[in-house]
């Protein structure tokens, strides 16, 4: 399809084909669209049902997933080329026909070839939830579940031997590495946090996990992010939070870039851990009264130099590029939508 009336896209500066999950201001109606970086916005079919998008290391495939009315799993892949969106139909996904949901963002192993997540279920025979760490094989379809306690988020190691996970139980918050051939090991845990933490991520070189608690500090703000290192015993805060968000490491995991929400003033901040010091990198409009719908969590290049952003503008949205060394911000795109999700793919596949 052409651009849609009311969008208006700086082609040449697009770092890459902009996946975006968004919000028809007329109607509400929520569909994914693609942005290429030849200026074209084009529509992917057969998303409905689909609420989140996992984009691959090297940026050439993404998945699509979410749960349907029946709460089984649906992963679909983007083939963009064909400008298309298809069910790829993995029943072996299913392993009960009651329950299974996704509790965490998707993660691609670093040769693209299989995904990590953790579900819930319901099961016959059983009182209460099970949870299951779920390695899922591109190239042979094939499932593995590992019985596990609440996985909150997934991060494969560099040479794909091990996953290792952030899980919840009434003991606390574990850290875990699940080597593919051996024994599981726990590398390090917190105290029970409180009911409100959550968001959590685990940096690439695995030192430390990032999360946001609710501090309900009297008279300030409510929601702030911490980094939690293997060698601390508490969660050291870099700053008061947007509520709904999660805070993106950065790929070399040297700085943590997250929506500040300091009583109402929400920036781009990245906060930098050689020098434990958080600077604003731009400004970024909230927009929305009834706070429903945050604009979504910021996107780091590979290079980790610079952030893909969105901000709410009256009934639609902006999407900058900032660069870090520079402190420029440039506009990518305006939309006459409210984009609710937003990924980048750096190259098409082959």
């Amino acid at each position: 399809m052409d651009r849609p009336p009311g969008w208006v896209v700086n082609a040449g500066s697009l770092p890459g084909d902009l996946l975006l999950h968004v919000a028809s201001p007329a109607d509400g109606m929520r569909r994914w669209l693609v942005v290429t970086r030849s200026g074209e916005v084009v529509k992917l079919d057969g998303g409905r049902d689909l609420e989140g998008c996992a984009v691959s290391p090297r940026g050439t495939r993404a998945i699509l997933y979410g749960t349907r009315v029946d709460h089984r799993l649906i992963l679909s892949s983007s083939g963009l080329q064909a400008r298309s969106i298809f069910e790829s139909g993995h029943r072996a996904l299913v392993r009960s026909p009651l329950v299974l949901a996704m509790r965490c963002h998707p993660q691609w192993s670093c040769d693209e070839t299989r995904l990590a997540y953790g579900t819930s279920r319901f099961e016959d025979g059983r009182v209460g939830e099970s949870f299951y760490l779920e390695i899922h094989n591109l190239l042979d379809r094939s499932l593995r579940s590992i019985a596990s306690h609440a996985v909150q988020c997934v991060q494969w190691v560099p040479d794909d031997r091990a996953v290792m996970t952030v899980e919840s139980s009434p003991r606390g918050v574990s850290v875990l590495t699940y080597p593919l051939d051996g024994i599981t090991t726990v590398k390090f845990w917190t105290p029970p946090l409180d009911a409100s933490a959550g968001g959590f991520s685990i940096a690439p070189d695995g030192s430390a996990i990032a999360y946001h608690a609710d501090t309900s500090d009297e008279g300030g703000p409510k929601d702030h992010a911490f980094i939690h290192n293997a060698t601390a015993r508490e969660g050291t805060p870099v700053g008061p939070i947007e509520p709904f968000t999660q805070p993106r490491w950065s790929p070399l995991s040297s700085r943590l870039a997250f929506l500040m929400n300091d009583r109402g003033a929400v920036s781009l901040t990245v906060f930098d851990r050689s020098v434990q010091e958080s600077k604003v990198i731009a400004v970024v409009n909230r927009g929305d009264a009834t706070r429903e719908a945050p604009p979504p969590s910021p996107v780091w290049l590979p290079d980790g130099r610079s952030l893909v952003f969105s901000s709410f503008e009256r009934e639609g949205s902006l999407i900058a590029l900032a660069d870090l060394d520079s402190g420029t911000v440039e506009t990518l795109v305006r939309a006459d939508a409210r984009v609710l999700s937003l990924s980048l793919l750096l190259a098409t596949a082959q």
